[in-house]
């Protein structure tokens, strides 16, 4: 079986966000209409790599989430790891 590709959010969980449209890493929340991606997380915080999504579902089932993420943590973390919404 091979491996999922997977990579640690560091995010910041000071801040509570008010609304349920938040970034995964920052916890600001994104205004509607703003640019941002999402990101499929498996044992959060891990992000699982677009490719072996289909694999990580069949691994892990439902604990397989998808979650908005701002655009500046998006870069930070690699587009690559993130998907359009």
């Amino acid at each position: 079986m091979e491996a999922i590709r997977t990579k640690f959010i560091d995010y910041d969980a000071r801040r509570e966000p008010k609304t349920d449209f938040w970034c995964i890493c920052c916890q600001k929340d994104i205004k509607p209409g703003a640019a941002h991606r999402l990101v499929k997380i498996v044992d959060f915080p891990d992000a699982i790599h677009p490719d072996d999504y289909d694999r990580a579902i069949s691994q892990h089932g439902t604990d397989v989430v998808t979650h908005p993420i701002g655009m500046d943590c998006a870069r930070k973390l690699g587009l690559e790891w993130t998907v359009a919404p």
